[in-house]
């Protein structure tokens, strides 16, 4: 797949595609990832096709080289996925984790419906939906109130 993506952007910022490091052949053919710097800073990867075993070291990578180029805010827009395998899901948390080491954040916008089957069957809803706040900081902070 090459090209940018056709239809109406999604945001205001120019689209480009990533460069060849980050195409594959064969297997990878139903596979794309678009770039996308809005007005308002950051990127969005936007991910288009199957995402499985051979493709997720490409979204992988192209995560890691938008964090180290110093990127602050990522968004993965996952709605053109059309295949997501477990090891998808497995790729989104090391991006949520290096993204960390980068003090950076990431947000997934946009699962498709395959994405959110799959973080369902294998428990891991809140990748998508983002981490759950930790429960004992609201209780922690409650109890410092000064009451004996």
């Amino acid at each position: 797949m090459c090209g940018v993506l056709i239809g109406t952007p999604l945001l205001e910022g120019t689209v480009t595609d990533l460069d060849s490091s980050f195409s594959a052949r064969g297997a990878a053919e139903e596979f794309g990832l678009y770039t996308c710097r809005p007005s308002s800073g950051g990127v969005v990867l936007h991910v288009v096709g199957e995402v499985d075993g051979h493709t997720a070291p490409l979204l992988l990578d192209a995560a890691r080289h938008e964090l180290e180029a110093g990127s602050r805010a990522l968004v993965l827009d996952l709605a053109g996925v059309s295949f997501c395998s477990a090891r998808c899901i497995g790729t989104l948390v090391e991006i949520r984790r290096l993204a960390e080491g980068h003090r950076a954040a990431v947000r997934i916008v946009r699962p498709s419906e395959k994405v959110r089957r799959i973080a369902d069957l294998v428990h891991a809803r809140d990748v998508i939906d983002g981490p759950a706040p930790r429960p004992g900081r609201c209780t922690a902070r409650r109890g410092r109130t000064g009451r004996r």
